[in-house]
């Protein structure tokens, strides 16, 4: 996403309206801990890339959420279902 300028602004403005903070740990995301992109709705289901379907996490925690079999959690504006 961030190869394109229109990619690098939407990065931004997502990162921007979290604080800078990833929804699951709750830690700043830094160029050093780098980040992924989630679809709250994933693309496979019918989701999109609106900035209303994406959440910037950590790589870790982004594993993590997918990793996930049960239960369902609220994570920023998403709520996730596994």
């Amino acid at each position: 996403m961030k190869d394109n300028l229109h990619g690098y602004d939407k990065l931004l403005k997502l990162w921007f309206n979290q604080d800078g903070l990833c929804p699951l740990c709750g830690e700043k995301i830094t160029r050093e801990t780098g980040w992924h992109l989630h679809h709250c709705v994933w693309l496979v289901n019918g989701g999109d890339d609106a900035m209303a379907n994406l959440t910037v996490m950590h790589p870790t925690c982004h594993m993590q959420l997918h990793a996930r079999t049960t239960g369902a959690k609220s994570i920023g504006r998403c709520t996730v279902s596994s």
